[in-house]
């Protein structure tokens, strides 16, 4: 046996003992994922049982039938109106403010001014951005 030989013999055993290596940390990886995975579909499975077992106790009692469900559509009605109505004050006093103007040749600074204000106080009835 001569040098390369034997150069290639260690070269090779190192090579396989590490695809060996890297085979077993692979392998109680993919223990440990399916594990993990069975006990995900265990705990699903648990966890759709209390929910059908919570839905099948709340069945008599709908979402709609509810007292704060009631009284959440009721604020919001009563907060709607109170919008439009605003709007609409908003929108006439807009027009009170705007009509004078349309018809004249010639718009001043005050004119712009007048026009400029009466439109920053509409655009307060816009909801706020978040």
């Amino acid at each position: 046996m001569n040098l390369a030989d034997l150069i290639t013999w260690i070269v090779l055993s190192v090579v396989i003992s590490g695809l060996i290596i890297v085979n077993i940390i692979v392998v109680a990886k993919n223990r440990k994922l399916l594990n993990a995975g069975i006990q995900l579909s265990v705990d699903k499975i648990s966890l759709l049982k209390r929910v059908q077992e919570l839905s099948d106790a709340k069945e008599d009692k709908g979402v709609e039938q509810t007292e704060g469900f009631l009284k959440f559509v009721t604020q919001s009605r009563d907060w709607a109106f109170e919008y439009i109505e605003d709007a609409q004050q908003k929108l006439i006093a807009f027009g009170a403010t705007l009509e004078p103007l349309l018809y004249e040749d010639f718009l001043g600074k005050e004119d712009i001014l007048i026009i400029t204000e009466a439109y920053t106080e509409l655009k307060l009835i816009l909801p706020e951005e978040q």
